[in-house]
């Protein structure tokens, strides 16, 4: 899941060396509105519309992923600590 690159406090510190790291999700999430946020899981666009990397699964969440899932990840992410 998102720990494998995000870390286990989804921080931007991954488990090990071996992956590259994601950014910190809360500060990301706190700086996405819902549209730019839905973007990135349906369209694979980052906030400033380049692509996001193939390493970010974010085809397979984007399917799996109803709109009320993501809503509810992105509130979820804004709680972090």
């Amino acid at each position: 899941g998102c720990a494998d690159c995000h870390g286990v406090k989804l921080d931007g510190v991954p488990p090990n060396s071996f992956v590259q790291p994601g950014p910190p999700l809360k500060p990301f999430a706190l700086g996405l509105s819902e549209a730019q946020f839905f973007a990135i899981f349906r369209e694979g666009l980052r906030p400033d519309g380049s692509p996001m990397s193939d390493g970010m699964p974010w085809k397979n969440i984007g399917k799996a992923m109803s709109d009320d899932d993501l809503r509810a990840v992105q509130a979820y992410l804004k709680t972090l600590p």
